[in-house]
């Protein structure tokens, strides 16, 4: 990958049986952020730099699990949401409670999926404490 690289790449990966037939396949997003050469150790401490270029691959991560979502694929979405949400997105926290949430899942068309209140709740809170403006309003919807 080059070293200026702040996308997500997407790889698939596919089992084979001995036969060549397809018994499995999946894709995975690895967002790698750029780093500086082997022999220079990283900054002590985050840099603005460090940190912008942590919001743009959040920010990326976030947009390809909103296609996922649009797609019913909740349970993919989830994964990126979760990463997204441990880089510090309030906007993937919220998402990622709404997949969660008993009240809202069924509207990704994610029939059969039972939600979970209290992982809505879990999410809904880091999303307030990242300061998303709307999950004070969610997890007063959901009950608190």
């Amino acid at each position: 990958m080059p070293e200026s690289s702040t996308s997500v790449f997407e790889v698939t990966v596919t089992l084979r049986r001995t036969n060549g037939v397809v018994a499995a396949q999946t894709k995975a997003w690895l967002a790698v952020p750029p780093s500086a050469s082997l022999a220079v150790p990283p900054p002590a401490s985050p840099t603005a730099a460090a940190h912008k270029i942590d919001d743009t691959i959040a920010k990326d991560i976030l947009a390809k699990a909103d296609a996922l979502l649009a797609k019913s694929d909740v349970i993919g979405a989830r994964t990126l949401y979760q990463r997204a949400a441990e880089m510090g997105s309030g906007s993937a926290a919220l998402a990622l409670g709404t997949t969660y949430d008993p009240k809202r899942l069924w509207s990704f068309g994610a029939f059969g999926m039972v939600g979970n209140r209290e992982r809505a709740k879990q999410w809904y809170l880091r999303a307030k404490e990242l300061g998303h403006p709307e999950a004070n309003a969610r997890l007063d919807q959901l009950g608190r």
